[in-house]
């Protein structure tokens, strides 16, 4: 396993909740021979909010584990800029409808170079999801916002064809 690579699992609102996740997920990496610093499970704002109190102690108890959590589809349901002061969170991934309209939307390109301003003041990690076009990125990279997902990186793929897709990736090489 490279050392810089990450593997995100998107956990559902049940399985967030699930009392002995923790347990599982140390289970499942020493199972696999893996370090716990090459895990993030992915959780959405709604999988959040369920219970204020379970949430942190969840939260909390994935953390001293060693695995890195990432808040999902930020932006799209319920909102709240406190969760990003609140929660202890190591990566927070915009979602597409927040990408989408960038950088032609003077209003969308506010709300997003501040909030990958304040993710930054954090020490959090941003990830912008739904990248389909060199402007985006272009918008993206200029505004501080260094990985993204979508298609303009890669459309999806079986398990069997991700062997070239881990290559190094050479943007200078994208029409512009």
């Amino acid at each position: 396993f490279a050392e810089d690579l990450v593997l995100s699992v998107s956990l559902s609102r049940t399985q967030f909740s699930m009392p002995h996740l923790v347990t599982e997920l140390r289970h499942v990496l020493e199972r696999h021979g893996l370090l716990a610093r090459h895990l993030e499970v992915e959780v959405t704002e709604e999988a959040l909010m369920h219970d204020a109190e379970e949430t942190r102690k969840q939260l909390r108890l994935l953390r001293n584990l060693g695995v890195r959590v990432a808040l999902d589809d930020f932006g799209s349901g319920p909102c709240s800029l406190s969760h990003l002061r609140d929660l202890e969170l190591d990566t927070v991934k915009l979602d597409r409808h927040l990408i989408a309209r960038l950088p032609d939307s003077a209003r969308d390109a506010a709300l997003a170079r501040n909030v990958i301003d304040l993710c930054k003041q954090y020490g959090i990690l941003v990830i912008a999801e739904g990248v389909e076009t060199i402007a985006q990125y272009d918008w993206l990279q200029a505004n501080g916002c260094e990985y993204v997902q979508g298609f303009l990186v890669a459309r999806p793929m079986m398990a069997e064809d991700i062997g070239d897709f881990v290559q190094p990736f050479d943007w200078s090489a994208l029409p512009r």
